[in-house]
């Protein structure tokens, strides 16, 4: 019983410190976002870092980029069709 304990608690420290260095690496948030979801990180161990874990995620997968996305300066488009030049 006591060995999960301890192995409970470690991966809750080393998830703790994987969320830290994740918020410490991230260029989403200003030094005082970041020093505040530290502080929420630490002090609410468990739950801290997964909030503080869910919002890296969302901000991250916000800011990549749409690879679907093929914008109109690399598309063939015939001569008239944009713009309105002719008629």
């Amino acid at each position: 019983m006591m060995t999960l304990l301890w192995l409970l608690a470690a991966a809750t420290l080393l998830f703790q410190v994987f969320v830290s260095v994740c918020l410490l690496r991230s260029d989403a948030y200003s030094s005082s976002q970041r020093t505040l979801q530290c502080v929420l990180i630490w002090c609410l161990p468990l739950l801290g870092a997964w909030l503080s874990y869910s919002m890296i995620r969302a901000s991250t997968y916000e800011r990549r980029p749409d690879r679907q996305f093929t914008s109109q300066d690399d598309q063939s488009v015939a001569p008239g069709v944009h713009g309105g030049s002719g008629s």
